[in-house]
Parts: structure tokens; sequence; C-alpha cells
């Protein structure tokens, strides 16, 4: 199977930028991230916070679709998460965003080290953190809304509260 790389895209200079964790099927086939049913989630959050997609950077830690989407698989791809960090690290130092807004817990992980039940999502969403100088705020991924997973199941007050992260990641 041809692993195809979707780069990540927006202008250069947005002051939010996001980052999940891969593209889904969806953003394969359309070479951009974000245009899958999470990316229509993501898009109507950000429209509640008087933002808009087009304004953003999206990328992902990983350009290729990863095994069922699962996180955990990227070394069967023969992927590297030093590569995939060294080459995110480039894309924060062209784009210079104000904010990051880093979208599940495998993202959380990958960019602040932070894992597990006591040290996860659930603990550090919303907060403001600090990613190479820049403020940096996690949440839930839309894809939990969509597919229940993650730690417990998704549950709906949680995309109030995602949407309030997503507001405070745009102020």
């Amino acid at each position: 199977m041809t692993q195809i790389y979707v780069p990540g895209s927006g202008p250069i200079g947005a002051k939010l930028m996001i980052v999940g964790i891969a593209p889904s099927g969806e953003e394969e086939k359309r070479g951009e991230a974000f245009v899958g049913p999470s990316g229509h989630i993501l898009n109507q959050d950000l429209k509640d916070a008087n933002y808009s997609l087009a304004q953003c950077y999206k990328t992902n830690i990983f350009k290729y679709k990863l095994p069922d989407n699962e996180f955990k698989k990227y070394k069967e791809m023969g992927l590297s998460l030093e590569d995939s960090m060294s080459d995110l690290r480039n894309e924060i130092n062209a784009v210079n965003p104000n904010c990051i807004l880093g979208l599940g817990d495998p993202v959380l992980y990958s960019l602040m080290g932070k894992s597990g039940k006591s040290n996860g999502i659930n603990v550090w969403r919303g907060s403001i953190l600090s990613f190479q100088g820049k403020k940096t705020v996690f949440t839930w991924h839309p894809a939990a809304e969509l597919h229940g997973k993650g730690e417990g199941q998704f549950r709906s007050w949680q995309k109030y509260v995602r949407k309030f992260d997503i507001k405070r990641a745009v102020e």
C-alpha cells in the first residue's frame, strides 16, 4: 500500500496553529489536514469562537495515515516520532504562530511528554502551556466525539468544554 504524504497547510504567519495526530482517510484522499468529519466539527467550534479554519495553519505530527488511526502504530509504518517532531518544530518556526492548539492525548504526549490517567488530556486540557516558547492549549480531539474513543467514553458535555478550550486558544 502506498503511503501518501499530507503536508501542513494554511497561511504562514497564522496566529493559530492546529496540531493533530495524523491524517484520516478523507484527509489522505484530499491531501489536506482537517477536511474530514473531525475537521467539520473543528470548523464549527472555530466559527463559534468567531474564527475560521481558513485563518489557521493546520498540520499533524505524522504526515501519513496511521493503521486504524492508532497513534501507537506509527512504528509499524517505519515512522519515527523524533523525526516527525523535528519536522513539526521546523513548521512551528516557519509559521511562527501566537498559539498552538493541540488536539488529543497523543499530541499532548508528543509535545509535552505528559500522559496517563493522572497526567493526560483530561488533566491538562484547557491549560495554557508552552512549547517552543509558544502558548499551547490542548483539548480533546473532535474525533473523540465521532468515535467515543479515549479514556472512558465521550460525553455530550465534553463538546462544550472543547469549544471553551478552542475559544481560549483563539483569544
